[in-house]
């Protein structure tokens, strides 16, 4: 959407077909919700139904910490289920100009010399077509293909430290955010569309083989420990299987080279715990969009600008990441625990801050063709 605002011509092949639904928290904090506004998707958003969050309820044990609601008259924060968010942003897309292709996957990369100049696809048919652009971006996520077939070098990897698991329920009355900390668990949950509750359980990574053998058992015991929304689940019905996300790596990838480019988890990935992954895509997604109009039609001048966009990216996720693996691992002790999130949220802040009065992408026009995969 943003490459083709500036005038890029743009493509994007997805192996999806739209509306779907993908394994995803899909919290977005206030953070995110901005980035809708300047975009200006947020009412679009909102008119699906999407209910706003400002009733904000964090425990550590049986202590609240200190953590306001959002007054009336800021963004919310939203969750908004992905079957509508990521339709609408690809509707966007392509009101902006990009083709889209549906129901295609890239199976290879294109290349000439060390340089990436397009992607191999297949459709669901069988059918193989190819593809040139100046240059490759991968969204595809945490294993992303282009990542792999560049051998994009992985550093600051701490590996996973937790798992989550997430269900969807009706008739459980929740208008805000909660999450309860307890000895090595979280429990937590949130409005979504369709009068629905997403309440969802972490464990720590070392419990994984143990939390598995007993699914369904152990998400509802989680659920149960906690009094508040133990008292709810009488009264709920599970609405749609339990989901997992058993695969949460941290790690930074760098995040462009001869040709190509990676943003959102292809380049970045964290443990949901923060609840940043949307908010830090869309981020990259602006930063990267800058980049590259300010750097085309110049190799050289691109290489730097691309430079800029994996500093920046870095200097903003750095902190951010870092503490939020060690909070993750759930293993301190409560008080240890309320500390952390305290020092986590002024680093969010911070990095918010840095974004505060970032400017659009420049609306330069080109007819070269950019490829996006996810």
């Amino acid at each position: 959407m943003l490459l083709a605002r500036a005038g890029m011509r743009v493509l994007v092949i997805d192996r999806a077909s739209f509306p779907s639904d993908t394994i995803s928290g899909h919290f977005i904090k206030p953070a995110g919700v901005a980035w809708l506004a300047r975009w200006g998707l947020l009412d679009k958003l909102t008119a699906t139904g999407c209910p706003p969050i400002r009733r904000r309820s964090v425990h550590f044990g049986d202590e609240p910490f200190a953590i306001p609601s959002l007054p009336a008259g800021t963004l919310p924060a939203l969750a908004p289920r992905r079957f509508v968010l990521d339709k609408m942003l690809l509707e966007a897309a392509q009101a902006a100009g990009a083709e889209v292709r549906e129901g295609v996957a890239v199976s290879e990369l294109v290349r000439e010399g060390d340089r990436v100049v397009g992607v191999a696809t297949r459709d669901r048919a069988g059918a193989r077509a190819s593809e040139r652009a100046e240059i490759v971006i991968g969204a595809d996520g945490r294993n992303s293909l282009v990542a792999r077939r560049v051998a994009a070098p992985v550093y600051a990897d701490i590996g996973a430290v937790s798992i989550g698991y997430y269900g969807y329920w009706s008739d459980f009355p929740a208008d805000g955010l909660e999450v309860y900390f307890k000895k090595r668990r979280l429990v937590g949950l949130f409005p979504t569309h369709d009068h629905r509750v997403l309440a969802f359980v972490q464990w720590p990574i070392d419990e994984r083989a143990a939390f598995k053998a007993a699914l369904t058992a152990n998400y509802l015991h989680s659920l149960r420990s906690v009094e508040p929304v133990a008292t709810r689940l009488a009264d709920a019905r599970l609405a749609e299987p339990i989901r997992g996300m058993v695969q949460l790596p941290n790690f930074f990838r760098r995040p462009f080279g001869e040709g190509w480019a990676l943003v959102g988890d292809a380049g970045h990935h964290k443990d949901p715990l923060v609840a940043r992954g949307i908010t830090d895509a869309w981020r990259d997604s602006q930063l990267l969009t800058d980049a590259l109009v300010a750097g085309w039609g110049s190799d050289a001048a691109l290489r730097d600008a691309l430079a800029q966009y994996h500093q920046m990216r870095d200097t903003t996720a750095g902190r951010v990441a870092e503490l939020n693996a060690r909070f993750a691992r759930l293993d301190a002790h409560l008080e240890t625990m309320a500390a952390l999130f305290a020092e986590l949220g002024a680093a969010e802040h911070a990095s918010d801050e840095l974004f505060e009065d970032h400017p659009t992408q420049a609306h330069a026009t080109t007819s070269t063709t950019s490829a996006t995969t996810r």
